[in-house]
């Protein structure tokens, strides 16, 4: 049937037929386990919001124009997946935090004119400002599934951005895609006086029967931006 907000914690919903999430509709927590045997679709507007989203039962599933989407690190099973122009499942800034993975950018040390290192991944992280000291890479390029990991510190604590998530989508039939999948890491930091590195990319992998596109979608696993200060740091 048709759905109302759903906001809480941890969500557990099971839908024996079909689900329609209804314009401008939300279901947002902290963790998300939706199971649905028939089909769903998400009208324009709607969300479904949560670090961890677990879809299961493999619907036939559509995600209607105009920003619906579904946000943070999503685990799903489809038999088929819309996504129509403009709708989007985005898991950036949903990795590790600041200094935290395997790839961790490097702290910049107190009382210095330095930056935090951007966190490294597929790729090296950027260097700081004064800080040549980074990450070696990680993960399977061939099999993507591991978060983006956070980019160090400034001096005085200036927190750095965190890490892309994790997007793992397997749909037994066609994936039609007009949306966009991102899973970016999230832009350093600055105080004013110091600044922070950025996040490194997360993972996106897509195992699907056929994939048709159109001009203009992407997916998107970037590292975060670097913050520009007027003294010259830099993450």
């Amino acid at each position: 049937g048709s759905s109302a907000d759903i906001i809480g914690k941890d969500i557990d919903v099971s839908v024996g037929g079909a689900l329609v999430m209804n314009s401008s509709s939300d279901m947002v927590g902290e963790t998300i386990n939706l199971n649905v045997q028939g089909s769903a679709t998400m009208q324009s507007s709607s969300r479904i919001e949560a670090p961890e989203v677990a879809i299961t039962g493999r619907p036939d599933w559509v995600m209607n124009n105009n920003s619906s989407r579904i946000i943070g690190n999503v685990d799903a099973e489809f038999n088929t997946l819309v996504m129509n122009s403009n709708t989007y499942i985005d898991a950036s800034g949903f990795g590790f935090a600041t200094g935290e993975g395997p790839g961790a950018g490097v702290d910049a040390p107190d009382g210095t004119n330095a930056s935090g290192s951007g966190g490294s991944h597929g790729g090296l992280g950027g260097f700081g400002a004064n800080n040549e000291n980074r990450a070696t890479t990680y993960g399977d390029r061939e099999m993507p599934l591991l978060k983006g990991s956070g980019g160090g510190a400034g001096p005085g604590g200036v927190a750095g951005g965190a890490g892309g998530g994790l997007i793992k989508l397997d749909i037994t039939g066609a994936f039609t895609m007009y949306g966009d999948i991102r899973s970016n890491g999230a832009a350093g930091q600055t105080d004013g006086s110091y600044a922070s590195g950025g996040g490194s990319g997360g993972s996106i992998y897509v195992n699907a029967a056929s994939l048709v596109g159109n001009t203009g979608t992407s997916f998107q696993a970037k590292g975060g931006s670097l913050v520009m200060l007027a003294k010259g740091n830099r993450s």
